[in-house]
């Protein structure tokens, strides 16, 4: 399995445990986790871009991602500092992150079995 689908795979996991956490109301008790996790999401979505950028399709996908993960970084940080009192933008913005990145990991898959079909019926 290529390095990019399971950094893909643990970003979606990742995702869901944030959601989960957020949700569940044990964010207050976890906060440093939370945020950890956030901060480590952010990571692992820059190497997912990285490791894509060679893939037109792929790489703008993974560069949306970052983007909203950056975004969602940065109002997580308002958040933990009380510097903002927002919190439903950050939920609403953490359903957006994953609804793209489902969106953005189906499209990349067609896209990766188009090309590979095409190399293939090629050879």
């Amino acid at each position: 399995m290529r390095t990019s689908v399971i950094i893909g795979i643990l970003v979606s996991i990742g995702v869901l445990v944030q959601i989960a956490l957020g949700e569940s109301g044990l964010v207050h008790l976890m906060r440093i986790p939370h945020a950890i996790l956030g901060y480590l999401g952010v990571v692992l979505v820059a190497v997912y871009y990285y490791l894509n950028r060679k893939s037109k399709t792929v790489s703008i996908i993974a560069l949306v991602l970052l983007i909203l993960t950056v975004l969602q970084a940065i109002e997580g940080s308002l958040l933990f500092f009380g510097l903002s009192q927002r919190t439903m933008d950050h939920r609403i913005l953490a359903y957006v992150l994953l609804a793209v990145g489902l969106i953005g990991g189906i499209l990349a898959a067609r896209f990766r079995r188009t090309v590979t079909g095409a190399v293939e019926k090629t050879q």
